[in-house]
């Protein structure tokens, strides 16, 4: 993209020095537009709002809730070592083949709307290799479906995920996850006064330990 626009600029600089010798009028340079990287985070930040505020039920431990909505995004250091760059991308998936293929990047700033009951699990090969991995369907602003790889939670759960208030966390014990709350999943004391009063059992959500 740098490229162009400085050939552009250089371009457009030669022309008015040549204008200067002649003794013509100097024409103002023309401004080279430049992509403004906060666009895209305010795009997302919209769709979240829109379409994946947080949704908390409560359940019978105080400091304990269900995550029925959410935007996620994985913790960098809690990726299981020998899931290589399988959490770090979306796929699309081929169900003629049940492939999955790279479908672009993910992590904290480009995270996924997990919702209950959000459809069933997909057990496909990623393209190019020959072993099976399960898949999840999630949506993001830029795809009504996509897929993400099994990161040690089930996310066609249709009772919600275990999520800590006291640290942050979602899971416990052995199952502590490696996914997080994304930077849109605004959380304080009048959601958590908002949350669903249903008085889940804790051990009935996905994560627990």
């Amino acid at each position: 993209m740098r490229r162009p626009a400085l050939a552009l600029a250089s371009a457009v600089f030669a022309v008015v020095l040549l204008a200067g010798c002649s003794g013509e009028a100097e024409e103002p340079v023309p401004e080279v537009p430049q992509d403004d990287p906060a666009q895209g985070d305010d795009v997302s930040q919209e769709w979240f709002e829109e379409n994946c505020l947080l949704e908390l039920a409560t359940t019978t431990e105080e400091n304990q809730f269900a995550i029925k909505q959410a935007s996620l995004a994985p913790i960098p250091e809690g990726i299981p070592s020998d899931m290589g760059d399988l959490a770090l991308h979306y796929f699309s998936y081929d169900e003629s083949s049940k492939t999955m293929t790279e479908a672009g990047d993910l992590g904290i700033e480009s995270p996924f709307c997990f919702r209950v009951d959000n459809g069933e699990a997909v057990t496909a090969t990623v393209d190019g290799s020959d072993e099976e991995t399960t898949f999840y369907p999630v949506q993001t602003p830029d795809a009504e479906t996509t897929y993400v790889a099994d990161m040690g939670l089930d996310l066609s759960t249709p009772n919600g995920l275990l999520f800590n208030y006291d640290n942050g966390t979602i899971g416990a014990g052995e199952n502590l996850s490696a996914l997080a709350l994304s930077k849109y999943a605004v959380i304080n004391d009048a959601l958590l006064q908002d949350a669903d009063d249903e008085k889940l059992d804790p051990a009935t959500l996905e994560g627990a330990a």
